[in-house]
């Protein structure tokens, strides 16, 4: 019986993603958002399968050295990871295309807690301008895509100048993969590492290169 296998993320605790199934994904989001958390969940991604069932395991299973806590369905892991890993099932794509929140003040509470991390820029890894950057969607592709930093936040990718979120939906869409709620920065890499690994792990070091 078919059914929806989610990953769902909450501003209010980075790189904590929860992975489960449904059957209505906007009832889901309002009953994670109680009063043990304070902004409502976001969903990455909610596909419909034919078995949501065998989804999640397989989804549990590759992630499983990352759960938060046995027993639990909360992992440490990017949510681009399990984004990617999802688009594999080739289910239907039913990601709400918009926040479901419940009032004006648990919008607000949202919308703040989303601004709270900084937009990438390539100041902050000490990327310059002329660098080559080169596109990996999964793990072992040819990294044969490349663009060029053009300037603080911008790109030139196929003489046009534009983000790295948009340029990497643009070569997903041609792909014929799901483009929605990803994050340029993980598509993307310098001297092999991807512009997202970059960032956490001089933000770990203390900004050194």
């Amino acid at each position: 019986m078919s059914g929806i296998v989610y990953c769902v993320e909450n501003p209010a605790m980075p790189d904590i993603v929860k992975i489960g199934t449904t059957d209505d994904i906007g009832r889901r989001l309002r009953e994670l958002y109680n009063t043990s958390v304070p902004v409502p969940f976001v969903c990455a991604l909610a596909l419909e399968v034919e078995d949501p069932g065998e989804a999640e395991r397989l989804l549990h299973d590759a992630f499983g050295d990352h759960r938060v806590s046995p027993g639990r369905e909360f992992f440490e892991v990017n949510p681009q990871r399990v984004i990617a890993a999802m688009r594999l099932t080739k289910g239907r794509d039913v990601t709400p295309g918009a926040d479901v929140v419940e009032d004006e003040d648990s919008r607000r509470a949202l919308e703040t807690a989303k601004k709270r991390r900084e937009r990438f820029n390539f100041d902050m890894v000490g990327i310059g301008i002329g660098a080559e950057l080169r596109f990996r969607a999964n793990a072992g592709e040819e990294e044969s895509i490349t663009a060029e930093v053009h300037s603080h936040n911008r790109i030139r990718f196929r003489d046009r100048v534009t983000s790295l979120t948009a340029a990497a939906q643009d070569i997903l869409r041609e792909r014929g993969q799901a483009a929605t709620n990803l994050q340029g920065p993980l598509y993307w890499r310098f001297e092999g590492e991807s512009l997202d690994d970059r960032r956490r792990r001089m933000e770990r070091e203390g900004g050194d290169g």
